[in-house]
């Protein structure tokens, strides 16, 4: 047995054992160094949460090598396992356009009971390209999102949400999943003007201002 397969099976014998992160960052590390990644959907297709958890945070790792197991990631983002549905929105940022009802799918998240998992949902949307944006957006056309989130997204593709005014009037929406577009359009714009996000911060929201004053500190 190679020493993968020899990871595999321990972590799969114990999931809930202390030695697991000790584990899953050798496996990773056996991954990064060619191992087939085959062996990741048996933990991502597990009933096991704990092994779930561990096939998910690999997957969120590999960058560009987790595309093939990108539909199981998008699958994962209705897991009650908090932990596998943030890695799961880790993992969907490297989602191709073809692909973009997974990131409509992620974008529902933002409306997550778990404020971490809102969270990962704004840091994902402000870090997309405009192609994965519009891909999400057209997906949103055709399915029963809330309508929202249609809006917020066309709004993200438009002229307006690159200009600091409207961005400013999206952040004081009386809709709360509005005013979370306006802060992903603010992180959007940081690096040529950092003013919206700084008005983010000072809304009274504290999923808004909490992503905003993130990105200010980093």
């Amino acid at each position: 047995m190679d020493y993968a397969q020899h990871l595999i099976e321990r972590i799969s014998a114990a999931p809930d054992n202390p030695r697991v992160e000790t584990l899953s960052n050798e496996l990773l590390r056996e991954f990064q160094r060619g191992y087939p990644t085959g062996d990741l959907e048996r933990l991502l297709k597990s009933e096991d949460d704990g092994l779930v958890a561990v096939g998910i945070w690999i997957t969120s790792e590999m960058g560009v090598n987790s595309r093939p197991f990108l539909s199981e990631a998008a699958r994962l983002l209705t897991r009650p396992v908090k932990k596998i549905r943030f890695w799961a929105l880790d993992s969907l940022y490297w989602t191709l356009p073809e692909d973009g009802c997974n990131l409509a799918a992620a974008a529902q998240l933002l409306e997550d009971p778990e404020t971490g998992i809102r969270w990962k949902v704004l840091d994902l949307l402000s870090r997309l390209s405009r192609e994965q944006i519009e891909a999400a957006y057209l997906c949103s056309q055709r399915s029963a999102l809330n309508p929202v989130h249609e809006d917020g997204l066309r709004w993200l593709l438009s002229s307006d949400s690159e200009i600091p005014e409207n961005i400013k009037m999206a952040l004081q929406s009386p809709d709360k999943l509005f005013r979370k577009y306006g802060v992903v359009a603010a992180a959007r714009l940081r690096e040529r003007d950092k003013e919206p996000l700084h008005f983010a911060s000072t809304i009274d929201d504290s999923d808004v201002q909490n992503f905003a004053n993130g990105l200010l500190t980093r």
